[in-house]
């Protein structure tokens, strides 16, 4: 194996023109030929599995299997071809073998507004030139929403915001349409089931069309993001709290706060947990009516992550543009070395390679809410974990993060173990499923702990 190609650095271009993103971690042991052929195979198995699994003649089901195991079978013929280069341990490899490897039907783009039908019905913008086989910069652009729930117009909407922007012609975005009226920002108490459940109706109204697109137009799943209207800039900073795996990046249009209290005033809601969008970038667009509560926010998100969040002028001329730039610049950091997970829902504990598996509720008061942050410093091969009101957790790994071919050591609020664990080519594939689309989560294994118990007989001594 030559060790100078091992030292290669994967670089992921974009194909908007944007900037190369390097990092050291994503080593390379495969060369450009083989990740080409191992790819197409990929590609091919992948279809043969979606035509398999969206058949529903029984009949044809059954011989769609011996295609799919047919080329399932090609592909782990040549990737035990290139073991000896060890490609699990190598996540640059990964990426390549598996880049846009879930299947695309055809589309064409106008760069347009033009309805998409179906139980949960959207606005979509395709760019002129739209290739399947490249990855676009989506938007979810949220739009204003009134008092009495009513949604604006997506057109009008994106005639105010992105339509005619030059950095933006490239880009796909995503409009949600209200079925019901949906009033976003109004504050929920989510400990009363009345309140999850319009909570719930909230989520889905957004989530569900996102997830059609996503299956019918190739996403950059490293620069997703979510650009909120007035009236759902408060649903907004929840969303993204409860998935922030999901997107890049938040744009807050008014920025007042968490939401709207149900006595109608904008509300800085010291509920809301400010760090759990810190592993995220966030823009705040301010005008004269917001400008205090906003640098307020943006206060709050800095102080748990330096430059997590930036101010805008809606008074600017230039502002699309600005904000244009900012979406250039903000990526998704899948493998970013620190994590925090702090829940602002009891569903919702999960995000890039962390998940709670039990943990107190989040509405047991300030002091009783479950907190983890994760570090991981792959030159000693540890990561260190601070946890409180946490009782069990897993860690999805991958080289990026930690070498696996030594030992590590997981330290949990103190307490050090040595751990060793094997890449495993099915793990992987277990999360490489159709469920998000996202042929970036290459993680080869995993670990799940338990957290000491404290002094006090609590689960944690952590910080917040």
């Amino acid at each position: 194996m030559a060790l100078a190609h091992l030292a290669l650095t994967l670089l992921t271009t974009l194909p908007q023109g944007s900037e190369e993103i390097q990092d050291p971690r994503l080593t390379t042991a495969l060369t450009k030929a083989e990740h080409k052929k191992l790819n197409g195979l990929a590609q091919k198995w992948f279809t043969a599995i979606k035509k398999w699994d969206d058949e529903v003649d029984p009949r044809k089901r059954g011989r769609l299997v011996k295609t799919r195991d047919r080329a399932r079978d090609k592909f782990m013929k040549e990737w035990r071809a290139k073991e000896k280069k060890e490609p699990l341990k190598h996540v640059g490899d990964l990426l390549a073998v598996f880049s846009n490897v879930f299947p695309y039907d055809k589309q064409s783009g106008t760069g347009e507004i033009k309805p998409v039908k179906g139980d949960a019905p959207f606005d979509v913008v395709v760019p002129r030139g739209y290739k399947k086989e490249l990855n676009y910069t989506t938007v979810t652009l949220l739009p204003d929403v009134g008092e009495d729930g009513s949604w604006e117009d997506n057109k009008r909407h994106f005639a105010a915001t992105w339509k005619g922007v030059d950095a933006a012609k490239q880009w796909l975005f995503v409009m949600p349409r209200s079925s019901s009226g949906v009033e976003l920002d109004l504050l929920p108490d989510l400990s009363m089931s009345s309140g999850d459940s319009v909570e719930t109706t909230r989520i889905k109204e957004i989530l569900f069309p996102l997830g059609t697109a996503q299956k019918m137009y190739r996403f950059n799943r490293n620069k997703l993001i979510l650009d909120c209207g007035k009236g759902a800039s408060g649903f907004g900073m929840r969303l993204a709290s409860y998935f922030p795996t999901r997107f890049a990046g938040l744009i807050l249009r008014h920025p007042v706060g968490f939401g709207v209290a149900p006595d109608g005033d904008d509300t800085l809601s010291d509920s809301f947990r400010y760090e759990s969008l810190s592993n995220l970038r966030v823009a705040l667009v301010t005008n004269p009516d917001n400008s205090e509560r906003a640098a307020t926010v943006a206060k709050r998100l800095n102080e748990h992550r330096a430059g997590c969040a930036s101010l805008f002028e809606e008074s600017d001329a230039e502002l699309q543009d600005k904000l244009a730039a900012w979406v250039d610049e903000t990526n998704r950091e899948l493998f970013r070395e620190q994590v925090v997970l702090a829940p602002n829902h009891d569903r919702f504990k999960k995000g890039y390679w962390i998940q709670l598996d039990t943990a107190e509720s989040v509405h047991s008061g300030p002091d009783g809410r479950p907190y983890l942050k994760a570090e991981a410093d792959r030159d000693a091969n540890r990561i260190t974990v601070t946890a409180k009101n946490v009782g069990s957790f897993q860690l999805l790994l991958n080289d990026a993060l930690l070498d696996l071919d030594r030992e590590f050591t997981i330290v949990v609020n103190g307490t050090a173990i040595t751990e060793k664990r094997q890449r495993s080519f099915s793990t992987m594939m277990d999360f490489l499923s159709f469920n998000l689309f996202d042929p970036n989560r290459v993680w080869t294994t995993t670990y799940s702990t338990s957290v000491p118990k404290a002094a006090d007989g609590g689960t944690g001594n952590g910080a917040k």
